[in-house]
C-alpha cells in the first residue's frame, strides 16, 4: 500500500485530542453533559467554524493553485484546528525532549510542566498519547472527568477509564481543577483503589496535597489495609485540621485500643455537630456500646465503610442497595480476608 504523506503521523492533525475525544465518546461522556460554558471552550478560538471540518490535511501531491500566493508556515503552535486559512496543515508543535522519572514517562520534568502531568502509562506501556489533552482547556477537561460515569457494566469501558486516568500527559492550558486530584479521585470511585494508590506514589512528596493524601489513606481502607491506612494517616492528622482527619484519628486509636484519646476524639467531633451517622455507629460498635444500626447511613465513605465491616455486625441494608463500585470491592476484600 502506498504510503500518502498525509498518513504518516507526523501530518496527522491534533491526534492527541482526537484520541481523547474518542475515548470520551466510548466512555459514555458527550458534550451534551458538559456545561454550556465548556461547550463553548472545547471548539475553535472565536466564531464557529462553518461548513465541514476537515480532519485530514489536502494531499501535497497536488499542485498548488498559481492564483493565490503561498502564505509563511505559521509559528502560532497555539492552533486547534491545525490547518492555516488556505487549507494547508499547520505544522505541528515541537514535542519536549521526555525522560524517565523513577519508572514514570515524563514530559520535561515534573517541576517544569506541572504534577498533572504525572501518570503511570505511556504509549509504550499501553497509554494514550502523551498530548491527549492538546488544544483542550482545563476546565473543560475537568467537567469531563467528573461527568464519567464509574458504574458502567462494560469492561471495556472500565479498563479504557482506568487508561486514561493513568495515562501521563501534558497538561492542558487555562484555569481549571488541579487534575492529578480529580484523576486519582475517580480512580477510587471506580474502584480502581490499587491503581489510585500507584498514581499518588507517582506524586513527588513535597507535592502531596491534601486531596492526595486523603485519597492515599481512603484506598488503602478500601484495600483493607488498615495499618497501612492508619500509619499514612498520621502526616495528615498532624498537618490539616479537616474532620476526616480526626475521624480518622478516632478510628484509628480504636483499633489500637486507645480509649481515651479516641474518647476525646469523639467528644471533639459532637461538638462540632457531625453528621455521619454511618461513622457515629461503627464508633459507638468499636467502643463496645451495642445501639441499634441506623436506617439510613447517609453518603457512604471509605473510612465509614471500613468502620463498618471492621465491627463484624452486618451491613445496613441502604448501603449495598446501589453500591458503588468501591463499597463492592470493599466488600468483597473484606469477605477474602475473613475467609
Amino acid at each position: 500500500m502506498n504510503d500518502s504523506r498525509s498518513n504518516r503521523p507526523g501530518n496527522r492533525p491534533n491526534g492527541g485530542r482526537l484520541t481523547f475525544l474518542a475515548a470520551a465518546t466510548a466512555l459514555g461522556v458527550g458534550l451534551a453533559g458538559l456545561p454550556v460554558a465548556a461547550q463553548q471552550g472545547w471548539g475553535q478560538p472565536g466564531s464557529q467554524q462553518e461548513g465541514p471540518i476537515r480532519l485530514i490535511p489536502p494531499s501535497t501531491d497536488t499542485p498548488a493553485s498559481t492564483d493565490t500566493p503561498a502564505e509563511p508556515p505559521s509559528q502560532d503552535w497555539r492552533l486547534r484546528d491545525h490547518t492555516l486559512r488556505d487549507g494547508r496543515p499547520a505544522q505541528a508543535a515541537p514535542r519536549l525532549p521526555r525522560e524517565v522519572v523513577s519508572g514514570i514517562q515524563a514530559s520535561d520534568s515534573l517541576d517544569a510542566v506541572s504534577i498533572d502531568a504525572t501518570g503511570v502509562l505511556d504509549a509504550a506501556l499501553g497509554g494514550l498519547p502523551v498530548d491527549m489533552w492538546g488544544g483542550s482547556r482545563r476546565d473543560v477537561i475537568g467537567h469531563a472527568l467528573q461527568a464519567m460515569p464509574v458504574a458502567a457494566p462494560s469492561p471495556v469501558r472500565q479498563g479504557l477509564a482506568r487508561t486514561l486516568l493513568l495515562t501521563v500527559a501534558s497538561p492542558p492550558t487555562g484555569p481549571g481543577p488541579a487534575l492529578i486530584e480529580l484523576r486519582a479521585e475517580r480512580l477510587v470511585a471506580l474502584g480502581a483503589t490499587s491503581d489510585a494508590l500507584r498514581l499518588v506514589a507517582a506524586v513527588p512528596d513535597d507535592k502531596i496535597t491534601e486531596t492526595l493524601a486523603k485519597v492515599r489513606v481512603e484506598s488503602l481502607m478500601v484495600e483493607g489495609r488498615l495499618d497501612d491506612a492508619c500509619a499514612a494517616a498520621e502526616t495528615g492528622i498532624t498537618r490539616w485540621d479537616a474532620p476526616v482527619w480526626q475521624k480518622t484519628q478516632a478510628f484509628c486509636d480504636l483499633r489500637a485500643d486507645r480509649r481515651e484519646q479516641a474518647n476525646l476524639a469523639m467528644t471533639m467531633l459532637r461538638e462540632q455537630g457531625i453528621d455521619d451517622p454511618a461513622f457515629l455507629w461503627a464508633a459507638e460498635q468499636l467502643s463496645g456500646l451495642r445501639g441499634p444500626a441506623p436506617s439510613e447511613i447517609g453518603t457512604p465513605t471509605p473510612l465509614a465503610v471500613a468502620m463498618l465491616l471492621a465491627t463484624g455486625r452486618t451491613l445496613p441494608a441502604s448501603l449495598l442497595d446501589a453500591p458503588e463500585p468501591w463499597v463492592l470491592r470493599a466488600v468483597a476484600l473484606s469477605a477474602d480476608t475473613a475467609a
